[in-house]
């Protein structure tokens, strides 16, 4: 059985690496970039740049059974990945491509998504001179950015605009609290209720008339799935360009393609743990399928677990949420070991 998967980040990775194990198995994987990357923890790299190479591991390592193919799709079909270089024929296949963080202003000079280890650095390189720090959007992403800025980098000016009435707005209020009470208290200005929706030079506008000057801005908010290359296939995305899928993770009409992790349509937090929630079912209903046997995939509530900074954290779950020293600390062990899980089929 030949299978494609497209993506190589939390699912796609974790679904080649289980069929590579499977010797009635050939998988190729297709990603724009050679690395898996921790994405999670990027937002610590903006302060410490020198531990890009930390977050990132080569696919080829721990994938040395299946074939790595790196470029961008063009398109999908229903037996073939079309990258600009070549075509990868597949009995099965795999959509795990993730979503991308669109800057929606005309002039986006100096506006910085975070979203992979490049960007992380882009955004470290472009501080180096900066006095002020606006960073849009304060859900997970925003947040953790801005925690980690006004900790390691007092000197900056930052100021954290969020649409809704309160930070980490999917998180318990409690969370939300604690989380605004750590951003003020190492000095950042949090405004609520807003959204930049123009800029005129370095004043960024707000849809409430809120002018906000800043060197240089982190745009943390509205996701945007790009799966274009999916445009062969009928009535597979939804209203909001997410990939549709049933019970067992497949797409409808397209019972031999898959797909997992921040693109589908599935109502979710869209999370690292989630991604692999998805990978592990993918892959058990590809290795089963010869025997008509399918695993369902049923949504369900998960631990989160935010940084505030290098030492401190929050733990949520169950509408409930702590902070202080222990959450930090699980962070970094939840990095540590999902890391080690690469390295170690690097050796």
């Amino acid at each position: 059985m030949d299978v494609a998967v497209v993506g190589g980040g939390f699912c796609g990775a974790l679904v080649a690496r289980k069929l590579q194990r499977q010797p009635d198995v050939t998988v190729t994987l297709v990603d724009r970039t050679p690395f898996f990357e921790y994405t999670p923890g990027v937002h610590r790299l903006v302060c410490d740049p020198g531990r890009g190479l930390t977050l990132s591991v080569p696919i080829q390592a721990f994938l040395p059974r299946a074939r790595v193919v790196v470029g961008d799709v063009v398109q999908l079909t229903p037996g073939m990945v079309e990258t600009e270089r070549e075509q990868v024929s597949f009995d099965r296949a795999v959509v795990a491509t993730g979503v991308i963080y669109p800057v929606l202003l005309d002039d986006s000079r100096d506006v910085y998504t975070l979203t992979s280890v490049t960007e992380a650095l882009a955004l470290a390189d472009a501080l180096r001179d900066a006095g002020r720090m606006l960073i849009v959007g304060g859900g997970l992403i925003g947040t953790e950015l801005a925690a980690e800025l006004v900790e390691k980098m007092p000197h900056l000016h930052v100021t954290v605009v969020h649409s809704h009435d309160r930070l980490l707005e999917r998180n318990p209020p409690s969370a939300a609290r604690h989380a605004q009470r750590f951003l003020e208290r190492h000095g950042a200005h949090v405004v609520l209720g807003e959204k930049v929706v123009d800029r005129h030079g370095d004043l960024f506008v707000t849809d409430g008339g809120r002018e906000i000057s800043a060197d240089v801005a982190g745009w943390c908010t509205g996701i945007r799935r790009n799966p274009d290359f999916l445009g062969g296939l009928d009535e597979v995305l939804d209203e909001r360009n997410a990939v549709r899928v049933n019970d067992f993770l497949q797409l409808p009409g397209y019972p031999h393609i898959y797909a997992g992790g921040d693109v589908t349509s599935i109502r979710e937090e869209k999370t690292a743990q989630n991604a692999k929630r998805h990978a592990r079912v993918i892959a058990k209903n590809i290795i089963q399928d010869g025997d008509g046997v399918r695993v369902a995939y049923r949504p369900r509530p998960t631990p989160m677990v935010i940084s505030l900074g290098s030492r401190r954290g929050i733990l949520s779950w169950h509408g409930r949420s702590m902070d202080g020293g222990l959450p930090g600390l699980l962070k970094k062990l939840i990095r540590w070991w999902t890391l080690r899980g690469y390295r170690r089929r690097a050796i």
